[in-house]
């Protein structure tokens, strides 16, 4: 829904209103180093219904972000306060998606923390491709600053949740394992850009070599 580019040719805020949500943030920007999000809370009124507040948050879809993505450095970052319980307060990451994350985080943390938290909201970040990484250090950021995000232990869940569609690999492998009780990640078949790290490259490499070795072993290099 971030793409606002929905099948039934609807603009966003009347696809919200269908699933029961109202829109209350909806940026555009186009720039290397911040995504196009949207901000929806759900329909208070009808029955049963749950508190839920949505941050919608675009992948790659223009040159500005294939620059985002082509920063791919990777960089440590420092948090103000560990993002899990006696977890560390660094982190390692995708440059271009941290610099876009931080923006990100300074643009919705006042709506979060003096609107959604005292309003109840359970958060779900959402996100695809870019917008997925994104969304999962976005969402480190915010239970950094927020530690009330984290989980509640009386009530045994997470107040803010990740679901990261086809994310690339933008973390460091211990901080990567610590997302695992507040970020989903969906990788539809053989999608190449969640496997896009140096290990299956690695893995790779050693495959073609033994296959090259094989072929001039029996003569049909």
């Amino acid at each position: 829904l971030a793409y606002d580019e929905h099948l039934s040719g609807k603009p966003l805020k009347a696809v919200l209103d269908e699933m029961g949500y109202r829109l209350i943030k909806h940026d555009k920007t186009a720039v290397p180093g911040y995504l196009g999000h949207y901000v929806a809370i759900s329909n208070s009124n009808l029955p049963n219904s749950t508190k839920t507040a949505i941050i919608g948050v675009k992948g790659t879809s223009n040159f500005e972000d294939f620059l985002t993505d082509m920063c791919g450095s990777a960089v440590e970052h420092e948090l103000d306060n560990p993002f899990y319980d006696g977890g560390n307060t660094t982190f390692r990451c995708h440059e271009g998606m941290l610099i876009s994350s931080r923006r990100l985080c300074e643009d919705l943390q006042p709506l979060v923390e003096n609107l959604l938290i005292p309003s109840g909201y359970d958060i779900k970040i959402v996100g695809h491709s870019l917008g997925a990484g994104c969304a999962t250090i976005l969402a480190i950021i915010l239970r950094s600053f927020l530690p009330t995000l984290q989980a509640n232990e009386s009530e045994g869940k997470e107040r803010l949740k990740v679901w990261a569609f086809a994310s690339p690999p933008v973390l460091d492998l211990d901080s990567a394992r610590a997302c695992e009780s507040f970020v989903t990640t969906v990788v539809n078949n053989v999608d190449i850009i969640p496997r896009a790290n140096i290990s299956p490259l690695v893995v790779t490499t050693r495959l073609l070599r033994t296959v090259n070795k094989r072929l001039k072993e029996k003569n049909l290099d």
